[in-house]
């Protein structure tokens, strides 16, 4: 049970009320990278009921984070070393510096931990890329094709936060499709 609180009733009864949260899940997405875009990402993220942390080395662009409640920041140079700290059922987005800096952190996911989505920012070319990268790691064919790229749902444009939107609206589509398959709805 949860902390008691003590509620006064207008016709004067006093009546103590205990509350516990049951099956409560946070919506937890993680960003790698803190470039235009992911800047533009996170701040839509901010917006919707979920908790967004920022992994990227560089001080100077994570400081350049919009201001929110819902947004932990980590500056590290090891982003893979931070993927063995990422909650459970989290929503992971890739979009680093580019190719040699999305490449490791994405052979640490699939080498070691399975999230609900998967995601890296980037073309067609660099997917190819991507999956002959985790072919030479040595991990199953099935992990080739474990995640997103490029992310987003197709609106036809490259700005910033017209890719943001894309992005939020693919990541929100998913997390209601991995709902829904575990309360057996369709």
């Amino acid at each position: 049970m949860g902390p008691a609180t003590v509620v006064g009733l207008p016709c004067g009864v006093i009546a103590r009320v205990d509350v516990e949260a049951v099956n409560v899940t946070r919506w937890n997405i993680v960003v790698f990278g803190a470039g235009h875009v992911a800047q533009s990402v996170v701040e839509s993220l901010t917006k919707l009921d979920c908790r967004v942390t920022c992994i990227d080395p560089r001080e100077d662009w994570l400081s350049r984070m919009v201001e929110s409640p819902r947004l932990t920041r980590v500056c590290t140079s090891d982003m893979a070393g931070e993927v063995k700290k990422i909650p459970e059922n989290s929503f992971v987005v890739l979009m680093t510096m580019g190719h040699t800096t999305d490449a490791p952190i994405l052979v640490e996911i699939l080498r070691t931990r399975k999230f609900p989505y998967l995601g890296v920012i980037g073309s067609q070319s660099k997917a190819k890329r991507l999956r002959q990268d985790v072919a030479a790691a040595g991990l199953p064919e099935d992990a080739q094709h474990a995640f997103y790229c490029p992310i987003g749902l197709e609106i036809g444009s490259d700005a910033p936060q017209e890719i943001a939107v894309s992005v939020a609206a693919q990541l929100l589509q998913e997390r209601d499709r991995v709902r829904d398959s575990k309360s057996g709805t369709a």
